[in-house]
């Protein structure tokens, strides 16, 4: 389905409305409607399929499906399969990691989206900003890009944080290391042969203090 839009979208002149910039995002897989078996008389119809759309779509998005639908192939199947529009699905935006697969915000239907049951969708990872095209401030490339920089900041933040409380570590461990050493007194210095208790670090340093 999507390979045929794409075919007949490319088809049309680079000035034509449909091959607006703003209308890109929905050329997406994630974002065709699902095609189920078409069902008469307890059999399946081979040569026909029963597409439902999804019923978060707004009025824009269905509008540009369709007039893309109306176009004609430029390059046609063999094998033609026709398909029926049937009850739409009830199904919302779905969550994807890549941003070139998520819904934008102009695709989604306003009052389905303020409905209580459908509020929870309302989410990063399900829908997306429209972008300049559509009048936002910034697209959602340049949103998705300064939180990653972000992202990336913090965690090499994390690690200098964590190298120097390492660092820090061993100095403490290294300056706990004396410990004390009985030595003999040197010739001369006791005449009862005492012996003498000497503070030795491990550290040659200590030597020129």
């Amino acid at each position: 389905k999507l390979d045929v839009r794409r075919r007949k979208r490319d088809n049309l002149s680079k000035d034509h409305e449909l091959r607006n910039e703003k209308y890109d995002a929905a050329m997406a897989s994630t974002l065709m409607s699902d095609d189920e078996d078409c069902i008469k008389d307890s059999k399946i119809v081979t040569t026909e399929f029963v597409s439902r759309p999804p019923v978060y779509r707004s009025a824009e998005l269905k509008a540009f499906y369709e007039k893309i639908d109306k176009l004609v192939d430029p390059i046609p199947s063999r094998k033609y399969v026709k398909r029926v529009t049937g009850e739409p699905k009830d199904s919302a935006p779905p969550i994807t990691k890549k941003l070139a697969n998520r819904a934008r915000r102009w695709m989604v239907s306003q009052d389905w989206l303020e409905k209580e049951e459908n509020k929870e969708f309302d989410r990063p990872t399900r829908i997306a900003g429209s972008g300049r095209a559509w009048g936002d401030e910034k697209d959602p490339e340049e949103i998705e890009a300064t939180q990653k920089r972000v992202k990336e900041e913090k965690e090499d933040l994390k690690r200098k944080k964590a190298k120097i409380e390492v660092v820090g570590s061993k100095k403490t461990k290294k300056g706990k290391g004396k410990m004390k050493a009985v030595a003999k007194a040197p010739a001369g210095s006791s005449s009862r042969g005492e012996e003498t208790q000497y503070n030795l670090d491990d550290d040659e340093d200590d030597l020129y203090d």
